[in-house]
C-alpha cells in the first residue's frame, strides 16, 4: 500500500507519463496541451508557450469551474481560446487538460468541438492505459518480461 508521499510521487509519474504520450500523439505543432495535476503540477507540450499564455491564477480558475461542475470549460482570453476537462482514468481523477489555442475565438472551438473532444476522449483512455499499467507493475514487478507472460498464458489457458 502506498503512503501519502509515495502515492503523490506515483500520480505525478503518471501524469507527466499521460503529457508525454499527448504530445507525442498530437505532435509538437499542434495545439498547446497542459496537464495540471490535483496539487497544482503541471506538464506542458511548449513551456514557453505555456508560461505566456495561462497563469497560475487562470488555470486555479478553470480548474475550480471544473471541480464546480462546469466540464469542459470553454473559454478565451486576449488571442488565445482554451478547452479544459477534468483528466479522467476509469474513476478515478488524474487531474484536467487543457487545451489552448492562439490565434482563436471560442467560436472556433465550438466548430472544431468535436475534434477537440476527441483529444479529450484520446487523453482519457491514455491515463486509463498509464494507470492500469503502473497498477500492475506495482503489484507485480517484472510485468511485461518473458517469465510474467508465461505466467499470464499458464493462467489463461
Amino acid at each position: 500500500m502506498f503512503n501519502g508521499q509515495q502515492e503523490f510521487m506515483h500520480y505525478s509519474q503518471v501524469n507527466e507519463h499521460i503529457a508525454e504520450l499527448l504530445v507525442e500523439a498530437i505532435g509538437e505543432d499542434g495545439p498547446l496541451l497542459v496537464v495540471v495535476d490535483r496539487q497544482g503540477n503541471s506538464w506542458s507540450s511548449d513551456t514557453l508557450k505555456f508560461t505566456q499564455v495561462l497563469s497560475e491564477e487562470m488555470i486555479e480558475q478553470i480548474t475550480c469551474r471544473i471541480d464546480d461542475g462546469c466540464d469542459p470549460v470553454i473559454s478565451s482570453c486576449e488571442e488565445v481560446s482554451f478547452y479544459a476537462t477534468e483528466l479522467m482514468s476509469d474513476q478515478f481523477s488524474c487531474g484536467f487538460l487543457i487545451i489552448a489555442f492562439s490565434g482563436t475565438k471560442e467560436v472556433d472551438i465550438l466548430d472544431n468541438i468535436a475534434i477537440i473532444e476527441g483529444i479529450g476522449s484520446l487523453a482519457n483512455v491514455v491515463a486509463s492505459l498509464i494507470r492500469r499499467q503502473s497498477f500492475a507493475a506495482s503489484y507485480w514487478p517484472g510485468e511485461g518480461n518473458v517469465e510474467s507472460d508465461a505466467r499470464e498464458t499458464v493462467i489463461l489457458n
